[in-house]
């Protein structure tokens, strides 16, 4: 979703942003990342929990946990700031994970392993 960020709405008038704001249609915060679909509108919040109860439902084996990717033109200040937000998020996705885990050994379900993201 933050490959989503400099994109505009397919439907937008050239010349415009289909009257969304021009920094794109993703928006950070603490709890999580707020984005509109570049192929209707569609508006969406991820959160690190929402991500790892998605990939959970996918039955993946490996799941993967929510991270800020910063631009590589990002200031140290920034860089630093979406690393520390990762960490954060990480710490997050492990509870989430872990009470999936006891769901799915309940259910007799094959563990999955859950990766942090190295920045």
């Amino acid at each position: 979703m933050f490959s989503l960020g400099n994109l505009k709405h397919k439907n937008a008038p050239e010349g415009t942003n289909g009257g969304m704001k021009p920094a794109g249609l993703v928006k950070i915060t603490e709890d999580g990342v707020k984005f509109r679909s570049h192929k209707d509108g569609s508006r969406h919040f991820f959160t690190p929990e929402y991500a790892m109860q998605i990939q959970e439902k996918l039955g993946a084996d490996i799941i993967m946990a929510f991270d800020e990717c910063a631009p590589g033109q990002s200031t140290h200040r920034y860089a630093r700031a979406a690393m520390d937000r990762t960490h954060r998020w990480a710490e997050r996705c492990v509870v989430e994970h872990e009470r999936l885990q006891k769901i799915r050994a309940e259910r007799g379900q094959n563990p999955q392993t859950l990766f942090p993201i190295i920045q």
